[in-house]
């Protein structure tokens, strides 16, 4: 496995950042060098030689009778793509990873979010991933049963979102229980006048590596006290983990001598328009 490169930050504990800042160096001089498969691997053929596998989520928290699902994608990637795209990262770095608390604002708070992480905007592999991972994607989703609450919507696949978040968490690292935050967004190559929103409703969890289950690591759903089991999924080299955003989850502990590299994004979905009514405590456009 790769060692990451660590890129050196000053940062002071709950120092606050905003998009100016670029704390994340996502400005184009600090681009990765986008890997040659991306390029050079069919999509389509790709998708066919995937196997999907659903998980019983019906007890987790934060489930929602007809709309929320987790399902494992296998075969998205083959092993070399995922060093390829290691090699990648480490030619940019990684740098702590923060958490958003709102209006555009990062914040570093490593006793929440200790891992570290590259962020790429990257329109080529996301639309690879977008044919990849079409034939396991519900091709509408019901707007009004999501997070964002959107009435009078049946929203339709739209694309995988270009900002990808890569994280890498050290033994001893976790993403303590949380639900993923939504995104809304004008379509990409759409006028900035446009009243057209994407909204995201599925978080997208790409694993680099194999790591077996006495290495810590999983993605683990957490059910309702008194229920079933929480639902683990254990990373897989070259695997996608597909699940609604509502549902509660967190990253489990790398245990010693480990390393967990992993890739977030979200699928988008179109039909929503600013203006529209949409349920108090729905997430707000970022």
């Amino acid at each position: 496995m790769l060692k990451p490169r660590l890129a050196r930050v000053d940062w002071e504990i709950r120092q606050e950042f905003t998009r100016e800042d670029d704390p994340d160096r996502t400005s184009p001089e600090h681009d990765w060098a986008t890997p040659a498969f991306i390029a050079a691997v069919d999509p389509s053929r790709r998708a066919r030689q995937t196997v999907a596998t659903d998980f019983d989520v019906s007890h987790v928290q934060g489930y929602r009778q007809g709309f929320s699902f987790a399902r494992a994608v296998d075969g998205v990637l083959t092993e070399s793509e995922c060093v390829d795209i290691l090699r990648a990262l480490n030619g940019k770095g990684f740098t702590p990873a923060l958490v958003g608390v709102g209006g555009g604002v990062q914040q570093y708070i490593p006793d929440y979010r200790d891992g570290f992480r590259v962020i790429q905007d990257s329109p080529p592999f996301a639309d690879w991933l977008t044919e990849v991972l079409r034939p396991h994607l519900p091709p509408t989703m019901d707007g009004e049963l999501s997070q964002w609450g959107v009435a009078f919507n049946e929203l339709e696949l739209s694309e995988v979102s270009s900002w990808c978040r890569f994280l890498c968490y050290l033994p001893g690292q976790q993403f303590k229980p949380h639900s993923d935050g939504g995104e809304m967004r004008r379509p990409r190559g759409s006028e900035e006048s446009s009243t057209a929103r994407d909204l995201s409703l599925i978080t997208i969890q790409l694993y680099l590596h194999d790591l077996p289950a006495a290495s810590g690591g999983a993605t683990r759903f957490l059910a309702r006290p008194q229920t079933k089991p929480d639902v683990d999924y254990q990373p897989k080299a070259g695997s996608v983990l597909l699940f609604t955003q509502e549902l509660l989850h967190e990253g489990v502990v790398v245990e010693e001598a480990c390393r967990k590299f992993t890739m977030r994004s979200e699928v988008m979905y179109s039909g929503h328009h600013i203006g529209r009514i949409m349920n108090p405590g729905s997430p707000s456009e970022g």
